[in-house]
């Protein structure tokens, strides 16, 4: 009722417009001039709905979606970057959805923040030879071509950290979201707050450890930023890619530098679950064996215990694993006494860890069973307000 037409990304004053930059029916084949208050409440109306609708088909990419959006006005930025330097709990650490780290703003994503975050708190490297390898476009690593070629030449025992930016991700973590699931926009040019940003986070990885020897099969930026990282630590780093990290005298430096080494061997899939149960669930659970093709893990011990879920990035549990959680009160929601079929609501719901954040797997029970299910919000809200509190993936009877 103002004079403004709006569009999907802007406004504009409409005595301003020349022509109309829009089809809708009020729009089609009508001048700026053409257009009373009533026609410009109708277009408005439309463009609103317009992208309300396409916000709720894809409203798992939102924040991809509002990334690329605050770019039009930059009090937009500004309230994004306000809105970021809280810590929301309700923010989910697992997720669907690919993370494309486009802007500066990605640099500060709650996913980004949340993964170092815990990384850090949980990362228990047992090599003591350390390999820094660059990232690859195909996620998770492993199964890239490049990191395939690399693998054939590296030792059972080296400890691997992959650099990426803003992402610094630990071969033990690369199953676990976002590192599972992201994108950046790869031009080979890393700015100095690139460098700086993803070099500060190396170096906090490599305290975390006690390397006897740090390899660094890297070129172009990230060189860059290890040669930042050691640097400030004043590390004797051995340098073996030429040119590219796969090529033929690359590998042939690697196998070479490895070779005249001592390493004790440990297993990774095992070090994965290890440090994806810390991660996820805070608790530590050993002792498993390994099944099936990587990345597509399953772990048993007296009976399958838990699979690598590639779609959300995080561990999925069965029951032996899910009465561990509620031995140890990890992860966990007390219901009333019934047996839920699809959905539990959060009036069932007894007790929660605040801990749970939505998209968590949960482990819910009552006297008569156990439960392995997926949080729709965070373990506060399940004992305060209405709605759906967990999405049910399957029942068990209790084990006593």
């Amino acid at each position: 009722y103002r004079g403004i037409y709006m569009t999907e990304f802007s406004e504009f004053k409409l005595e301003n417009l020349r022509t109309l930059p829009c089809n809708c029916p009020v729009c089609c084949g009508s001048k700026p001039s053409d257009l009373d208050i009533e026609d410009l409440v109708k277009h408005n109306t439309s463009v609103l709905e317009r992208v309300l609708s396409y916000l709720i088909q894809r409203m798992d990419e939102l924040r991809n979606i509002v990334e690329a959006w605050v770019k039009f006005k930059p009090e937009l930025t500004a309230m994004l970057r306000f809105a970021d330097s809280y810590k929301p709990k309700m923010f989910p650490k697992f997720g669907r959805t690919t993370v494309f780290m486009n802007t500066s703003e990605s640099f500060k994503r709650p996913e980004v923040e949340l993964f170092f975050d815990r990384a850090l708190r949980f990362y228990e490297p047992k090599g003591r030879v350390l390999l820094i390898l660059p990232c690859s476009a195909k996620k998770p690593y492993s199964i890239s071509r490049s990191h395939q070629k690399i693998k054939r030449v590296v030792k059972r025992g080296v400890e691997e950290i992959i650099v990426s930016s803003p992402l610094v991700v630990p071969r033990v973590f690369e199953l676990v979201y976002p590192a599972v699931k992201y994108d950046v926009p790869v031009t080979g040019n890393w700015s100095k707050d690139e460098v700086y940003f993803v070099s500060e986070r190396l170096r906090a990885f490599i305290e975390k450890g006690d390397f006897d020897l740090i390899v660094a099969h890297v070129v172009g930026g990230y060189r860059d930023v290890v040669e930042s990282c050691a640097n400030e630590l004043d590390l004797d780093v051995v340098w073996t890619a030429v040119g590219d990290v796969t090529s033929d005298e690359s590998l042939r430096n690697l196998k070479k530098t490895l070779e005249g080494v001592e390493i004790e061997p440990f297993d990774l899939y095992k070090s994965i679950f290890e440090h994806t149960m810390r991660y996820q669930f805070e608790v530590t659970y050993s002792d498993v064996k390994i099944r099936g093709r990587y990345p597509n893990l399953e772990f048993y011990s007296e009976g399958k215990v838990a699979r690598v879920d590639l779609n959300y990035g995080c561990l999925d549990v069965y029951q032996p694993l899910a009465e561990f959680l509620i031995e140890k009160k990890a992860y966990t929601v007390e219901i009333d006494d019934f047996v839920p079929k699809g959905t539990i609501f959060a009036v069932g719901v007894i007790k929660a860890d605040e801990r749970i954040r939505p998209n968590d797997v949960i482990v819910f029970y009552n006297e008569k069973i156990v439960g392995v299910g997926r949080a729709l919000m965070c373990g506060e809200e399940m004992t305060e307000c209405e709605g759906k509190a967990v999405e049910v993936k399957r029942v068990f009877n209790r084990l006593f």
